[in-house]
Parts: structure tokens; sequence; C-alpha cells
């Protein structure tokens, strides 16, 4: 079961973006408003998710914003650990989350990714990256194989 902490962020961040756009329907918006009252009763005097959540509505793209309610959120988990089992905070979660899929503002997911140096990066199902000086093979590796490692070699055939 996927930490009530993470499906928190994510419907609350996809909750407050649909209202900033415009495209949360009025449903979606009383949703919305639930989950977000629930959640401030929930975590009142474990973590300022209330003054976190305001400020990631001012502007729901904020990567920082978003991180400041994840860290409150996660402070207020931690305080409480059976904020996990509130089973009225989760129906109401899944209840907003329904309502941000019927809208069509879902949030498209994100990957961030930084590569300092030399080096390669491989992101997906069956991805594969070697980086400077490395090597990857994908299949097998069998009796007979050719393998050339290190900087400058070069294969020749044998006479």
């Amino acid at each position: 079961m996927e930490p009530i902490t993470t499906i928190l962020l994510t419907a609350l961040t996809a909750g407050a973006a649909g209202i900033a756009t415009g495209t949360l329907q009025e449903i979606g918006k009383d949703a919305y408003i639930s989950v977000k009252d629930r959640t401030i009763k929930r975590f009142r005097g474990k973590a300022k998710v209330d003054s976190a959540l305001e400020m990631l509505e001012a502007d729901p793209k904020s990567e920082t914003r978003q991180l400041m309610l994840q860290e409150e959120l996660e402070k207020g988990a931690a305080a409480d650990p059976s904020i996990e089992e509130d089973a009225d905070l989760r129906g109401a979660l899944q209840n907003l989350l329904n309502q941000i899929e019927k809208s069509g503002s879902s949030p498209a997911a994100t990957v961030k990714i930084s590569l300092k140096g030399d080096g390669a990066i491989a992101h997906g199902d069956g991805a594969v990256a070697a980086g400077k000086g490395g090597f990857a093979i994908g299949g097998n590796i069998d009796k007979g194989s050719t393998k050339i490692t290190g900087n400058k070699n070069r294969a020749r055939d044998e006479e």
C-alpha cells in the first residue's frame, strides 16, 4: 500500500493545479476542499501542513512548495503513524483522485534527472547505460564471446 503522504501530495498538488488552471470541475473542487480540510484537521499540532498548503495553492507548479508540503506531511505522519490507517481520509483522497482523472487535469508523470561529469543515464524499462570507459552488454555472454574493455583498445582479426 502506498504511503498516505505520497497520495496526499499527489492529490493535493493536482487538485490545487486543477483549481488554478480552471480544469477541475465544481464537484472536483468540493472533493479537493474536503481532502484539504480533513488533512489540515488530521495533521493539526503535528506539522505545519496548513501553511505549506496555502503556499502550494499560490503556485502549484513550484517544486520547492511541493517539497515543503511533502516535508510537513512526512513530519506529521512520523508524529502520528495512525494517519496511515485513516479510512475516511483515504476515501476522500480516492474521491478527489477520481474527480481529477475525470476532469483530465491529472498530473503528468515527471522525472528529474541530473548528470554531472562523465557518465550516462538510462531511464525506463529495459534501459541500458554505460559511463565513460565502461561498457554495456545486452543479451547473453556465452563462451566464445569477445569482450574488449579499456581505453583506445582495438579488435583485430587473428591470422
